[in-house]
C-alpha cells in the first residue's frame, strides 16, 4: 500500500503539469450545474461561452460535483449548457450570477433512460455504446431500500438472496464471480469471490451513495476479468467543497441524518453524516447502523403448495440443551442479524484542475444466520440438521488514495486518474449440527492490493478525437484454516478440510489496455475501438496432515503455478439523430481467468462435495449487442410539454469453456468422498464446451409536464449450455443456471415540488423446472428415459415447488418456480428544504414469493417510514 501511495505521489510530481495550477488564482467564476427535478450534480455537462467561442469549440466539463469555473466571464456573456438526456440551457453570464453560480437544467433531449456519467473514468455516456442503468441517492431515499442490493432493482438487476443478509445481482444471465463489483473505482472481486450467490454488496453503505450504475454486458475492455454479465460501479459521495464564499463565511459544515422503521424485519436504522469544506480541504464522515429482526413473509401461497415456504420448525439452544420450537410459520426464524458501516474521506483539491481524495470505509456485521441452510433436514422423519449454520462477522476495511487531473497540457495525457487501494476481508462460516457439542468452523482472510491508472489525451483542440490508455495491478493474499470447537469446553482443534489450500494462496494481475474514441462534428456520432491484454496468475499449496480426508498429490504440496494471459478487444458506435433516434452497437470480448474459489475449494452441500479441479481453464465471451431508442416531445426549460421515451436492448452472447459444476473424482480416482461422517458424492468445476445466452429488454417512459410520469420495464434471457456424458452417449443442450425468468415493473408517478407519490408493480414469471440448470443426468432404463437432475446446482431448486407424489419417475419431484405480482406504494413529502419524510407500502397483498434461486422466502406485506434531515 504505502508502495502505491507513494508511486502515486511521485507521478504527479515527475509528470509535467504545465497549466494545473493557474485556474484557481485567475479570474473565474465557480458554479454548479445540477437536475432541476432532482437536485442531483449533472457530472460532464458541456459549457460554452458562445460570445468568446462563437465556433462553439473548447468548453469546459463539470467535475463529479457537477462544477467548473467560468474562465474571464464578461457581464453579457452567453454561456451554452448541455448535456445528453437536458434540454440545452442558453443564458447570460449576469442570469448566472443571480442564480449564485446554482444553474439548473432540465430533462428533454435524451432519448434512452441512460446515465449521466459512467465508470471509474466518469466517461460521458454518449460515449458509451452499451445498455447503461443509474440509480440516484434521491432515487434510494425514496424507496426506503435497506441494502445497496436491494437498490439495484431500480437499475433493472435481478437479486437473489440466501438468507436476508445478502443480495446476489444477476445480470443478463451472469452472476457471482461473473459480475464484476466495483467500489469508487477500486475491484471489489477477489481470489475468492464464488460462483454461486454472493453477499459482498451489503458491505457497502447506500446511505452515503451518490450513485449506483450498471453497465451491461462485457466490461472486460476497462475492468479486466470477471466482468461477463456486466460491471456495477458503487460511488459515495466526496467531500463538498466550499468554492463560493460570497458571503464572507470561508467554510461551510452540513450534518445530514437520517432514521427509518420497517415493519417485515422489525427494521431500525440511523445514519449520521457531516460535511465540512473549504475552498482547498473537505471532509465528510458517515455512519450507519442497522438492526434487522427476523423476516416475516406473505401469507398468500399458490393454490395447492399451501405450506410453501413454511418454517413449521426452528431450534433454539435453551440452557445449553438444543430445542425444536414452533412459531408462526411466516416468520422466518434465523433471518436476524445487525450492521455498522463507518466512512470519512477527505478531499484536498490544490487547483481547479487537481485533487486527491482519501477514502476509507469500514463495515461489519454480526453472525449472518444462512437461513436457507438451516432449512435442511435429514432422514426419513425430516429432522432438522443444523442447529447453528452462520457467517461469522463480515468486515470488509477499504482504503484508497485518488489523484485526479481534470485538465492538462502534458504531452502524455490531458486528462488522468490513479487509483492506489487496499482491502481486507474477513469471510468465516461456523455450523453446529442438532444437539452435538463440535462446532465446525473455516476462517478465511484476504488481503487485497490493487493500483489502476487511466489517462486521456486529446488529439485536436476540439477534442473529438481521444486517445486513453492505462494499466491495473492486484496482489491478493488468502490464507485459510479451518477446525473444530467444543462448545461446552471451549476447547479448539483445528483438524478439518479447509476450505481453500491449508498452505496459502496468492492471485496477482497485471494488464494495460489502449482505446480510441472517435466523435463527429456535430456529437451525433461517437466510435470507439480498443483492446487490453490481461495476465492472471495463482499460486497454492496444501500442508501434507495425516488428518485430512484428501489424500493431495505430490504436486498439490509442492505447490502448483497456474497462469492465463487474455487478450480482448471491443467496438462500438453510438449514434443520435436530429429527429431523435438514437442507436448503440457493440462487438467485444470478455473473458473471466479462474480463480481460487474455481480452482482449489472444497466445499461439501447436500449429498455433494465440490473438489479441487487445477485444470481449469478461463471462459472467454464473444458479445453482441444493440440499442435502439426514440424520443416523441419534449419538455421545455419551465418542465412544460409532454415527451415519450422509448427503447429496446438485444444481446446475444456465445461463452466458450464455461465453468460449470459436475460430476468428479477424488485425485485418486475415487467419486464418494466422507465428510463429517457423511458419504458425499464428488463434484468438480469443469470446462463445458459451449454455451449461449441471449435476451432482449424494453424499456418506456410517458412525461407529462414533469407532474405525471409512467414507466415500464421488461427483461427476458434465455441460456443452454452443451452437456456431453459418455457412458450415456448423451451430447445435448441443457438450460444454463444463473438464468432469471422473465420480471419488469410497471409504476406511475404524481409529483409536484414538495410531493411525490409513486404506485409501483413488480411481475416474476414462472420458471418450469426445465429451465432449471442441472448437474447430472440419470438414464431410467425401464422407461427408457433421461432424468435430468437439477438438484445441487446454483439455481437452488429445492427451495422451489415441490411434487411430493410425482407418477413418473423420468420427472423431477421438483416443479420450478411459480409467477407473482406484487403492488407497492410509495411517497415523500418535503416540509422544507432541511426536513422530509419517505414512506412506503410494499407487497400490499401480502403474497408469498421467492426470488428466482433464493432459499429464503420475500418480504410479505412491508410498511416503511423514514425522517430525514438537514442542519
Amino acid at each position: 500500500m504505502h508502495f502505491f501511495i507513494s508511486l502515486t505521489i511521485a507521478f504527479f510530481i515527475a509528470v509535467p503539469m504545465k497549466g494545473l495550477s493557474q485556474g484557481s488564482n485567475g479570474a473565474g467564476y465557480p458554479i454548479q450545474i445540477i437536475d432541476g427535478v432532482t437536485s442531483e450534480p449533472i457530472i460532464g455537462a458541456t459549457v460554452i461561452n458562445v460570445t468568446q467561442n462563437p465556433t462553439m469549440g473548447n468548453g469546459t466539463a463539470t467535475d463529479y460535483d457537477g462544477k467548473t469555473v467560468l474562465k474571464d466571464p464578461q457581464h453579457r456573456d452567453l454561456f451554452h449548457i448541455s448535456y445528453l438526456g437536458y434540454a440545452t440551457l442558453k443564458i447570460n453570464f449576469f442570469e448566472i450570477r443571480e442564480k449564485k453560480g446554482i444553474i439548473k437544467i432540465y430533462e428533454g433531449a435524451d432519448i434512452l433512460p441512460t446515465i449521466v456519467v459512467t465508470g471509474r473514468k466518469d466517461q460521458p455516456t454518449e460515449e458509451i455504446p452499451y445498455q447503461i442503468e443509474r440509480v440516484g441517492s434521491k432515487q434510494i431515499a425514496f424507496t426506503n431500500a435497506q441494502t445497496s442490493a436491494d437498490i439495484l432493482l431500480e437499475a433493472g438487476a435481478y437479486i437473489q438472496k440466501s438468507q436476508m443478509g445478502g443480495g446476489s445481482p444477476i445480470l443478463r444471465g451472469f452472476e457471482a464471480n461473473r459480475v464484476l463489483l466495483v467500489v469508487d473505482g477500486v475491484r471489489m472481486n477477489n481470489a475468492i469471490y464464488r460462483s454461486g450467490h454472493l453477499q459482498n454488496s451489503i458491505s457497502i453503505d447506500n446511505s452515503i451513495l451518490e450513485q449506483a450504475e450498471i453497465i451491461y454486458g462485457p466490461g472486460s475492455l476497462m475492468y479486466g476479468s470477471d466482468a461477463l454479465g456486466g460491471v456495477i460501479h458503487y460511488k459515495t459521495r466526496d467531500p463538498k467543497l466550499h468554492l463560493n464564499n460570497s458571503n464572507g463565511q470561508f467554510y461551510q459544515f452540513t450534518t445530514n441524518a437520517y432514521t427509518r422503521f420497517s415493519t417485515a424485519n422489525k427494521e431500525k436504522t440511523v445514519h449520521l453524516n457531516m460535511d465540512y469544506g473549504t475552498d482547498k480541504w473537505g471532509s465528510l464522515t458517515s455512519l450507519t447502523y442497522s438492526d434487522y429482526g427476523d423476516l416475516t413473509a406473505g401469507d398468500k401461497r399458490p393454490e395447492g403448495y399451501e405450506d410453501y415456504g413454511k418454517r413449521l420448525f426452528y431450534i433454539f439452544r435453551n440452557e445449553d440443551v438444543d430445542e425444536i420450537r414452533t412459531s408462526d410459520p411466516n416468520i422466518q426464524k434465523g433471518t436476524s442479524y445487525s450492521q455498522i458501516d463507518l466512512l470519512q474521506k477527505v478531499k484536498y483539491q490544490p487547483t481547479d484542475k487537481l485533487y486527491f481524495v482519501l477514502n476509507m470505509q469500514y463495515s461489519t456485521t454480526s453472525n449472518v444466520p444462512r437461513y436457507d441452510v438451516l432449512q435442511d433436514t435429514v432422514g426419513s422423519a425430516k429432522e432438522l440438521k443444523w442447529a447453528e449454520w452462520y457467517y461469522g462477522p463480515q468486515q470488509r476495511l477499504f482504503s484508497s488514495i485518488k489523484a485526479k487531473v481534470t485538465e492538462s497540457s502534458s504531452a502524455l495525457f490531458s486528462k488522468a486518474s490513479i487509483i492506489a487501494g487496499f482491502q481486507r476481508i474477513d469471510e468465516d462460516r461456523l455450523s453446529r449440527k442438532f444437539r452435538k457439542r463440535q462446532r465446525t468452523f473455516n476462517l478465511e482472510d484476504v488481503r487485497v492490493f490493487s493500483f489502476t491508472a487511466d489517462f486521456d489525451k486529446y488529439l485536436d483542440k476540439d477534442k473529438r478525437h481521444t486517445f486513453s490508455y492505462g494499466a491495473d495491478l492486484s496482489y491478493n493474499d488468502v490464507q485459510s484454516s479451518a477446525g473444530r470447537l467444543n462448545i461446552n469446553t471451549g476447547r479448539a482443534i483445528y483438524d478439518e478440510l479447509s476450505r481453500y489450500p491449508s498452505g496459502g494462496s496468492t492471485m496477482q494481475t497485471y494488464a494495460g489496455y489502449a482505446t480510441y474514441n472517435l466523435r463527429s462534428k456535430n456529437d451525433a456520432l461517437n466510435l470507439n475501438l480498443g483492446g487490453r491484454f490481461t495476465s492472471n496468475n495463482i499460486d497454492f499449496n496444501y500442508l501434507e496432515s495425516d488428518l485430512d480426508i484428501i489424500q493431495w498429490p505430490e504436486e498439490y504440496l509442492e505447490g502448483l503455478n497456474i497462469s492465463n494471459n487474455a487478450m480482448n478487444w471491443a467496438v462500438g458506435l453510438t449514434y443520435k439523430s436530429k429527429d431523435n433516434w438514437q442507436f448503440k452497437g457493440a462487438t467485444s470480448t470478455a473473458f473471466r481467468a479462474p480463480n481460487l474459489d474455481d480452482l482449489a475449494k472444497v466445499r461439501p452441500k447436500n449429498g455433494k462435495a465440490t473438489v479441487p479441479n487445477a485444470e481449469l481453464k478461463p471462459e472467454y465471451s464473444l458479445n453482441y449487442e444493440a440499442t435502439l431508442g426514440k424520443q416523441i416531445g419534449a419538455l421545455d426549460q419551465n418542465k412544460k410539454g409532454t415527451f415519450l421515451l422509448l427503447s429496446a436492448t438485444g444481446f446475444y452472447t456465445e461463452l466458450t469453456n464455461a465453468i460449470v459444476r459436475e460430476a468428479g473424482t477424488l485425485p485418486d480416482g475415487s467419486d464418494i468422498i466422507i465428510v463429517d461422517e457423511e458419504a458425499h458424492d464428488v463434484q468438480q468445476n469443469v470446462n463445458t464446451g459451449k454455451a449461449f445466452i441471449q435476451g432482449i429488454s424494453g424499456n418506456a417512459r410517458f412525461n407529462w409536464n414533469d407532474r405525471i410520469i409512467l414507466a415500464g420495464s421488461v427483461n427476458y434471457t434465455k441460456g443452454r449450455r452443451s452437456y456431453t456424458d459418455t457412458e450415456l452417449s448423451l451430447d445435448t443442450l441443457v438450460a444454463m443456471d444463473h438464468i432469471p425468468p422473465l420480471y419488469g415493473n410497471a409504476s406511475l408517478t404524481f409529483q409536484t415540488e414538495r410531493i411525490r407519490i409513486q404506485g409501483l408493480v413488480r411481475f416474476n414469471g414462472a420458471k418450469p423446472v426445465s429451465e432449471f440448470g442441472i448437474t447430472n443426468v440419470e438414464y431410467i432404463p425401464q422407461y427408457r428415459c433421461y432424468l435430468f437432475d437439477p438438484e445441487g446446482s446454483a439455481d437452488n431448486i429445492e427451495y422451489g415447488l415441490i411434487n411430493q407424489n410425482p407418477d413418473n419417475p423420468c420427472h423431477s419431484v421438483y416443479e420450478g418456480l411459480p409467477s407473482w405480482v406484487t403492488y407497492n406504494v410509495y411517497a415523500s413529502y418535503q416540509f422544507s428544504p432541511a426536513f422530509s419524510v419517505n414512506a412506503g407500502l410494499e407487497n400490499i397483498t401480502n403474497v408469498h414469493y421467492r426470488n428466482f434461486g433464493s432459499g429464503i422466502s420475500a418480504p410479505g406485506r412491508n410498511f416503511s417510514i423514514s425522517l430525514r434531515g438537514t442542519f
